[in-house]
């Protein structure tokens, strides 16, 4: 906030070049910007005098995909060219150190110092100590919030390297026109720009207290993943106090949410479930089917709760059936089997091919299966004989009307025989 007064008056590259455009052109033109930057639709909603719209390189390809159109498949002319005239020195902005490589061309190296940072977290450690800058030469800095510059925007294209991506723009500016067109008469100032953003800071309680709401309780909870955006836990703490994040951005904690869910959902079971790996070894099982595989079954899950990592070959006759659908890669397998003077029935399903299989049984011997196994099993009659005689009913009707046309066929076949010979005979 402090050096807000440093930075430059002047329009941003795009807004500057489309004042140019409505100069030259006349201002009831449409300008719209396509490229890697989300941050351009701001600038369209504050200046939709000079920009009208801005989208992004992701949006006009869903565009093209969603038209059938293919770029690639394009054959251009000998008229096709930019208009007015195409880039020269601007070429060079999508990456970092393009501005100044523009600006040198006016000014001998040594008449100022030229520095480029790029990626949030530079930019802050760049200007961290400006103050103690002590220099009789103007300095200037170039600041991309993107690492790498404009190439390695958010909607950029992801498939090149920074170097590569780097090396094609740098490729295209060779080829550009050296000459210069001048647009002094233009002013390209603007006053509204810059405003001072103070940074808010939180007292450590405030941002423990914070972090506790994402499950983080002690220091060995903050990995620092990155997987929300922010560089530390710490930060993102911060960012859910100014109100810039949410808790569902917290990968590490939305999956120890899902996994919770997973956990209550199998113990909670009225059923036995139980998960097995490739080689049969139990991932996880519930009480329930514990107690349905029996004694030997509720020793081992005294020492390894869940049965984590016992063998199913081991505590369960029926293991072929789960070597079947682990080989097979079959969805899902059903089955009755006796186990302990119970009737099971078994569903083995894949989760994921020939690496996960997950296993529910229920007993079907108790009463309360027993009676939902006879309300399914009697739906199921009432369901066919309806199938049944739905169809019965259209073979009818369908019979019906073919005997129906034959009949008319019939009728008027001697209807009119009758009026033939009665013709006839007044003849």
């Amino acid at each position: 906030p402090a050096h807000s007064e440093r930075v430059s008056d002047l329009l941003s590259p795009l807004l500057a070049h489309c004042k140019i455009l409505r100069d030259l052109q006349g201002s009831d033109i449409g300008i719209v910007f396509v490229g890697p930057c989300i941050a351009k639709k701001a600038e369209a909603d504050r200046q939709s005098g000079l920009l009208n719209v801005a989208i992004t390189f992701k949006e006009i390809r869903d565009w093209w995909e969603a038209c059938g159109i293919d770029p690639s498949e394009v054959e251009t002319g000998d008229d096709d060219h930019f208009i007015p005239y195409p880039a020269n020195q601007g070429a060079l902005y999508p990456i970092d150190g393009g501005m100044i490589a523009g600006i040198k061309t006016d000014c001998r190296v040594a008449d100022a110092q030229f520095m480029t940072f790029s990626g949030v977290t530079n930019v802050r450690n760049a200007i961290a100590d400006l103050d103690r800058i002590n220099s009789d030469r103007p300095m200037f800095l170039e600041l991309l919030a993107c690492e790498g510059g404009c190439v390695n925007g958010p909607c950029s294209d992801n498939r090149k390297g920074t170097a590569a991506k780097r090396c094609e723009v740098i490729d295209y500016a060779d080829q550009t026109s050296p000459e210069v067109v001048s647009n002094e008469h233009l002013d390209l100032t603007d006053k509204w720009l810059i405003e001072a953003i103070e940074q808010k800071h939180y007292a450590d309680g405030r941002i423990r207290e914070t972090l506790r709401q994402v499950g983080k309780f002690k220091p060995d909870d903050e990995l620092n993943c990155g997987g929300c955006g922010y560089d530390s836990c710490r930060d993102f703490a911060t960012a859910l106090l100014d109100g810039k994040a949410e808790p569902s951005m917290c990968v590490g904690y939305m999956r120890k949410i899902a996994a919770k869910k997973a956990d209550a959902l199998i113990r909670t079971m009225p059923a036995g479930v139980v998960i097995v790996d490739e080689n049969l070894r139990i991932v996880e099982s519930n009480a329930r089917m514990t107690e349905m595989l029996g004694n030997e079954a509720m020793i081992v899950d005294a020492a390894c709760p869940g049965l984590a990592g016992a063998s199913l070959v081991k505590l369960a006759p029926f293991h072929e059936i789960f070597t079947r659908v682990l080989t097979s890669g079959a969805e899902q397998i059903n089955t009755d089997i006796k186990q302990g003077g119970r009737v099971l029935h078994l569903t083995v399903f894949t989760i994921e091919p020939h690496t996960l299989v997950g296993g529910i049984a229920q007993d079907i011997t108790e009463p309360a299966i027993q009676k939902e196994r006879i309300v399914a099993q009697a739906q199921e009659v009432i369901t066919r004989n309806m199938e049944t005689v739905q169809q019965i009913a259209c073979l009818l009707g369908e019979n019906a009307a073919d005997g129906e046309v034959i009949l008319n066929r019939i009728i008027n076949s001697f209807t009119s025989n009758i009026t033939d010979q009665e013709g006839s005979d007044e003849t």
